[in-house]
């Protein structure tokens, strides 16, 4: 029979840091990624430099909105998935595999 002595010397502390992803200037490193693309994205598109004055606005309001939760982004992204199965499964009938039976 196990002892909880063995247990607690066996269990190790879960280290935070190491369930969060990396950032960079406050911000997750892929919305930082998304940001830059979707800067210059953007400024390509419209032929004009003056989107940089707008991408630091938003960066500081990600930046403010993700000081408490860093793994906000990943929440946001299974709530989207989920978004995305209720509207797949209205549009077939339902989440049966087969579309045609109900």
């Amino acid at each position: 029979m196990t002892d909880e002595r063995d247990i607690e010397a066996a269990s190790e502390s879960l280290d935070v840091s190491m369930t969060q992803e990396g950032t960079i200037l406050f911000i997750p490193f892929s919305l930082a990624g998304f940001l830059g693309i979707s800067m210059f994205a953007l400024g390509t598109f419209f032929h004009t430099w003056k989107v940089v004055f707008v991408v630091p606005p938003i960066w500081i309001l990600a930046a403010m909105l993700m000081k408490r939760d860093r793994n906000m982004l990943r929440v946001f992204h299974v709530l989207l998935r989920l978004i995305r199965l209720w509207v797949t499964a209205h549009r077939w009938g339902g989440f049966s595999v087969s579309p045609g039976s109900r």
